[in-house]
């Protein structure tokens, strides 16, 4: 497994005990760049309503997006989605950094 995908199955877990639907787009060259992963989850005060962020997942030891990545974040805020890089601290930990003009 790779770093990156290592940090990838850590998240995929810990959105899975939170119950949390989360989508991971793949880029085959067609439509929008996206980032890694959309989590969405229901709040309990409202239950007829979702919240939406948009992760990038990186190795450990990797803080920021690429530029690329960073343009596709700022968009996404734009419309009001909150954004986060997700890496792996020394202990296997998830570290979480959102992400902000």
């Amino acid at each position: 497994m790779t770093p990156e995908g290592r940090v990838k199955a850590q998240l995929k877990k810990f959105l899975d005990r939170c119950n949390c639907y989360h989508y991971w787009p793949t880029d085959f060259g067609y439509g929008k760049r996206m980032v890694d992963c959309l989590a969405f989850w229901r709040l309990q005060h409202v239950p007829d309503v979702c919240t939406v962020c948009a992760i990038e997942c990186k190795r450990a030891g990797i803080t920021k997006p690429t530029k690329r990545q960073a343009l596709i974040m700022r968009e996404l805020r734009r419309y009001g989605m909150r954004t986060f890089l997700v890496t792996l601290n020394d202990n296997d930990h998830l570290l979480w950094f959102e992400q902000k003009d």
